[in-house]
């Protein structure tokens, strides 16, 4: 049984505010830090600047194309696919690589490395099978 269920996107406008908001949430606390406006533990800037990449990133991904179509979506479809098998291979090759580099067959990987690595494979996915389409 098919259904039309179309994935609910943001306005195109929103991938301007993802790249505005990248830069933005790197340049600014940097900035602030280094000219000594601020003063801030490096750790609290560390997780703002994640978080800000983080919804950058998501507002990006989730944003509309020009053309929104049935093969844009399967398209969309097979790049979350394939972004989430990395991702998952990622997490299980990742002991075994540190076993062969290092010795020890530990689990380096915090959530937001995952979720940034799953996030940009999903971008090149996306990007590289809609243009090769389009």
């Amino acid at each position: 049984m098919r259904t039309n269920f179309r994935f609910p996107l943001l306005p195109r406008y929103f991938r301007i505010v993802g790249l505005v908001i990248v830069i933005v949430g790197i340049a600014v606390p940097l900035m602030l830090v280094e000219t000594e406006i601020i003063t801030i533990d490096k750790q609290i800037l560390q997780t703002s600047q994640k978080i800000f990449i983080l919804i950058a990133v998501m507002l990006i991904i989730f944003t509309k194309n020009k053309v929104e179509d049935e093969m844009t979506a399967k398209i969309r479809l097979e790049a979350f696919y394939m972004a989430f098998l990395f991702g998952v291979a990622f997490i299980v090759g990742e002991p075994f690589i540190n076993l062969l580099i290092k010795g020890n067959f530990i689990i380096e990987t915090g959530s937001f490395q995952l979720l940034v690595t799953m996030m940009v494979f999903y971008l090149v996915n996306f990007l590289f099978f809609y243009n090769k389409v389009v």
